[in-house]
């Protein structure tokens, strides 16, 4: 809960920041890709860590309600998920 709520105010925190930065043009070119709708454009977040805990299998976290839904609230729906070590 509190890593969603963090995340979704750097989001609105970093689009207010980059707009507040931008030329005309640049917002002209935003507007024009976006068929004038660049404030409603989809964003990318990326979230990096050395270490999640606890430390369960891709299989575990999808299999568990409870975790699936932090994870549903940090990305959004989880539609799979692969271990990418063989360290457990």
């Amino acid at each position: 809960d509190n890593l969603s709520r963090v995340l979704v105010d750097v989001q609105q925190d970093s689009s207010s920041i980059v707009g507040s930065v931008l030329s005309q043009y640049q917002r002209d070119l935003l507007d024009l890709v976006f068929v004038g709708d660049s404030v409603n454009r989809n964003k990318l977040s990326l979230v990096i860590a050395n270490e999640i805990t606890p430390h369960l299998t891709s299989g575990e976290y999808m299999n568990s309600p409870e975790y699936q839904n932090e994870f549903s609230q940090i990305v959004g729906d989880v539609k799979a998920a692969y271990d990418i070590s063989e360290q457990v």
